[in-house]
């Protein structure tokens, strides 16, 4: 399958197995629609603590998401102690290497069984925001797609039908 379900997430996230900093790092890309380049860019002052959001910038495109509560308190936690122009999640010579994330991704895999890849997380938040009833618009702004075509081509290319449930049928007894 090309992406995952509610309960491989939840276990994937609940794992206990896993490094703690590999969990936080698969959150943030799931939750925020982040890309790997995304995510090794992101500096303390991208953060705007008070409004739960972050600025994120990738070439000419720039956004900003709300913080999920859940990942904002560990993301706020993350950058205790740490200066503005810090990146958030730092390696040995100051910003994380995109190989470095990709190791951990294999070895989450290899604890857990489920093949992970940065595509993977992000089409699923994008089918459960689908799921979720966020519309096309929404969800282009949120995962910094240019084209507002975009999400309903992926869902399309998925082989997911949505079945969206007409209110009538809510009330009809």
């Amino acid at each position: 399958m090309d992406h995952f379900s509610f309960r491989e997430l939840q276990y994937l996230f609940s794992c206990e197995s896993i490094n703690p900093r590999h969990k936080i790092w698969l959150r943030s890309i799931y939750s925020l629609g982040l890309s790997i380049e995304e995510m090794i860019h992101a500096k303390v002052k991208d953060f705007d603590w008070p409004n739960s959001t972050l600025r994120v910038s990738e070439g000419m495109r720039a956004r900003t998401i709300m913080l999920p509560k859940t990942l904002a308190y560990e993301l706020r936690k993350n950058t205790f102690g740490k200066n503005p122009e810090d990146y958030l999640f730092s390696g040995r010579n100051g910003r994380l290497h995109r190989r470095t994330i990709l190791k951990a991704f294999e070895s989450v895999g290899e604890l857990t069984g489920l093949e992970i890849t940065t595509r993977k997380l992000k089409k699923s938040l994008l089918l459960h925001l689908f799921e979720q009833g966020w519309n096309d618009k929404k969800i282009a702004e949120y995962m910094g797609y240019r084209n507002i075509r975009s999400p309903r081509r992926h869902i399309f290319l998925s082989g997911l039908t949505l079945d969206y449930e007409h209110p009538i049928d809510k009330l009809c007894i």
